[in-house]
């Protein structure tokens, strides 16, 4: 339970009594009103009308004090409820930071279920796919190139790439060497992993965009029991849009 359910739980009952008190009181201050009138209906100079009115005068003025008093205490409690809310965001974000430590310190197998294993990817330009699993950082893969125009190369949409883990595993982790060059096109990437092409869930996904040759580790939040992984890149918009791996590497 957050502070702010623990802090509403607690008060309440105080939140609803002054809410009846504020309501009360305004009655009265009605109530009061109208008596006021009504004393003024039946005669000037009369002196119980006088009377009336001096006696409403004092109730109005003791109400306005005691609504002053309430009005305060509920301005008090919102900034009260609005200073657990921050704490509450804050508390949230911690808990949230702590959650990716602790699945960016979890252990690992230490085998690269990828090296050398067969590989595909959605097209080729110059650099197969294989080059991602060579174990080698200066080579890469490369998607396919589809013209050039107006200063701006053309790759194609959603290029993707993928490997053959040959058995079944329980995946829990990637890793993406990205290419020691033009690595900003790497972005807005899924990662999936399944027991088929056809049949992959998502393991993780990643923003970007990164920068050259550096490592993004994609950890899935469950393991997926897969033998193939795929990589992804979702942006439809083929201008500038090129899947290129240095290297991945796939652990459980």
């Amino acid at each position: 339970m957050s502070r702010l359910q623990t802090f509403w739980s607690r008060n309440r009952a105080l939140v609803y009594t002054v809410s009846g008190l504020i309501l009360g009181y305004s009655i009265a201050i009605v109530m009061s009103y109208l008596l006021f009138s009504i004393g003024q209906e039946k005669g000037r100079g009369n002196i119980q009308n006088f009377t009336v009115r001096s006696q409403a005068t004092e109730n109005v003025l003791d109400l306005l004090k005691e609504f002053n008093k309430v009005q305060e205490r509920m301005d008090a409690l919102q900034r009260e409820t609005v200073v657990l809310q921050k704490e509450n965001s804050v508390l949230q974000e911690r808990i949230d930071a702590l959650e990716k430590a602790q699945i960016a310190t979890k252990e690992f197998g230490r085998f690269d279920l990828a090296y050398k294993k067969n590989c595909g990817q959605s097209s080729t330009y110059r650099e197969a796919c294989n080059n991602a699993v060579d174990g080698n950082l200066e080579t890469f893969s490369h998607t396919g190139h589809t013209g050039f125009s107006n200063g701006v190369n053309n790759g194609t949409s959603k290029p993707y790439w993928w490997v053959d883990l040959g058995n079944t595993y329980k995946v829990r982790r990637v890793d993406v060497y990205n290419r020691l060059s033009s690595g900003n096109r790497l972005y807005n990437l899924d990662v999936t992993a399944g027991k088929s092409l056809s049949g992959m869930s998502l393991c993780d996904h990643y923003k970007g965009r990164a920068s050259n040759g550096e490592l993004v580790i994609l950890v899935c939040r469950q393991p997926i029991e897969a033998r193939y992984v795929k990589l992804q890149i979702m942006e439809a918009n083929s201008t500038d849009n090129y899947l290129h791996l240095a290297a991945v590497e796939v652990y459980e």
